[in-house]
């Protein structure tokens, strides 16, 4: 009996991944080329092999036309690079939406470094890029450095 027990125990155990289910809200803020200002709000949640996504809300506006952009995405973020409280992750995605004349779908590919402070507080630092089809031309590719923090919702 003893060994079954056993081995029921190592067999559940081994079902079990670290940080399965952890779950953030993020609020990132940044600057970009062509000069403009960038705003994100977002629901971050692991899946299997440290891996996370993201659905997020983005705002940007170009600081010289005044161009302003309103996304809702979602990001995959595989993990390149893994260490105790700091990872660096790829990040994949498109959005979806608006510069308030007519429709935007935005593919965009970047990295992400974060670091983990007080229980599970992350620091994060990221770039990306984003083109914008179907909006002005003088509009459509954009770089962003973006910094920003993940609170724990669990």
């Amino acid at each position: 009996m003893k060994r079954l027990l056993c081995i029921l125990l190592i067999l559940w155990a081994g079902r079990l991944m670290a940080q399965s289910g952890s779950q953030h809200l993020t609020f990132e803020g940044g600057v970009g080329v062509p000069l403009l200002d960038l705003g994100r709000l977002g629901y971050e949640f692991n899946s299997q092999h440290h891996r996370r996504h993201e659905v997020f809300l983005e705002w940007m506006k170009t600081r010289e036309t005044d161009y302003q952009t309103v996304l809702l995405g979602l990001l995959i973020k595989p993990v390149i690079f893994r260490r105790n409280a700091t990872s660096l992750r790829f990040r994949a995605g498109a959005a979806l939406g608006t510069d308030f004349s007519g429709l935007i779908i935005a593919p965009l590919v970047g990295w992400e470094f974060s670091w983990v402070l007080l229980k599970r507080l992350e620091l994060c630092l990221g770039s990306s890029s984003q083109l914008l089809l179907w909006a002005k031309k003088a509009e459509r590719w954009r770089v962003v450095l973006d910094a920003g923090i993940k609170i724990p919702l669990n």
